[in-house]
C-alpha cells in the first residue's frame, strides 16, 4: 500500500501548495474522465503503427488485475515522470540555468519522455528498438498533455490506454 500511500501524500501537498479549492464537482470528474478516454486513442493509434502487438507484462494475473494495475500505472507514471520530474527539471533548466523557456520545455519533455520509456526495462523485460521508439513517443505525446492539460487528464488519458490495451489483448 505505501505506493499508492505516497501517490496519495504528493497529491494531498500538491493540492495544499497550490492553494486550491477543496470543491468537488461530478460534472467536471465526468468530462475529464470522457477527455481522457478520448485522449487515450492518439496513443492507441501510435501502439499500431509501432507494432501490431507489444507484450503486457502480466506477471500471471488476470485481466482483473490488469486493470487495476494499469490504472494504478497510468496514475503513478504520470506522478512521477510528469508532475515530479517536470517539476524538478524545471527548476533546474529555468530557476537555476535560466534557459528559455520554450528551450526548457522541450527538453523537459524529451528527457521525461526518454526515461519514462527506460523505466519499463527495469524489470525483466529486454530492451526492444521498436518498443523503445514507442514508449518514447508516448511519453512525448503525455508530456504535452501534462503540459497543455494538466496532471489529472494525463494521468487519466494514460490510464485509459493501459486499461484499453488490457481490453483488446483479453477479447483477441
Amino acid at each position: 500500500y505505501l505506493p499508492a500511500l505516497a501517490v496519495v501524500g504528493v497529491l494531498l501537498t500538491w493540492h495544499i501548495a497550490r492553494n486550491d479549492p477543496w470543491t468537488f464537482r461530478g460534472r467536471t470528474l465526468l468530462m475529464m474522465g470522457a477527455e481522457s478516454l478520448l485522449m487515450g486513442f492518439p496513443v492507441i493509434l501510435m501502439s499500431f503503427l509501432t507494432a501490431h502487438y507489444l507484450p503486457l507484462a502480466t506477471g500471471g494475473a488476470g485481466w482483473q488485475g490488469l486493470i487495476v494495475l494499469s490504472l494504478g500505472a497510468g496514475i503513478y507514471e504520470e506522478l512521477v515522470f510528469r508532475l515530479i520530474l517536470f517539476t524538478l527539471l524545471s527548476l533546474l533548466l529555468l530557476d537555476i540555468l535560466k534557459l528559455p523557456k520554450i528551450l526548457s520545455m522541450i527538453l523537459i519533455v524529451l528527457a521525461s519522455a526518454i526515461l519514462f520509456s527506460l523505466y519499463h526495462y527495469l524489470g525483466n523485460e529486454t530492451f526492444q528498438t521498436r518498443s523503445f521508439i514507442f514508449r518514447t513517443l508516448a511519453g512525448i505525446y503525455f508530456g504535452v498533455v501534462f503540459l497543455v492539460r494538466g496532471f489529472g487528464i494525463t494521468a487519466g488519458c494514460h490510464a485509459a490506454y493501459d486499461v484499453m490495451i488490457v481490453a483488446w489483448t483479453t477479447l483477441s
